[in-house]
């Protein structure tokens, strides 16, 4: 992922913060979610950010990528929704990006 997305932030002339997936992870254990800013783009008279929500299975690397015109929480959840429909399934444990935090989704045998 930092491979593909980094040479595409660069052509755009923006460097981004990536995904670092250390450790070792199990099946369905956790995944990783952050934004890329790449650039703007002219919409009309409208000039939009253009952003792309990428999550990566941390057992797999599997990449989820959507792009979107802004970074709202509206769009971070339909990125989740979209990422999860696509697999088919929820990981245990959700890494965000920069953050320092992590959320832990919790479930009954």
């Amino acid at each position: 992922m930092e491979r593909s997305c980094g040479s595409l932030a660069s052509k755009s002339g923006h460097e981004g913060n990536f995904l670092r997936i250390t450790g070792r992870f199990r099946l369905g254990e956790q995944e990783q979610v952050d934004w890329v800013h790449f650039g703007h783009l002219e919409i009309g008279r409208a000039r939009r950010p253009l952003m792309a929500f990428v999550m990566v299975l941390s057992y797999s690397r599997q990449i989820f990528l959507r792009f979107y015109f802004d970074a709202r929480i509206e769009n971070f959840l339909r990125g989740h929704v979209a990422a999860f429909t696509a697999w088919g399934g929820v990981p245990r444990a959700s890494a965000l990006g920069a953050a320092t935090y992590s959320v832990t989704l919790t479930s009954t045998p």
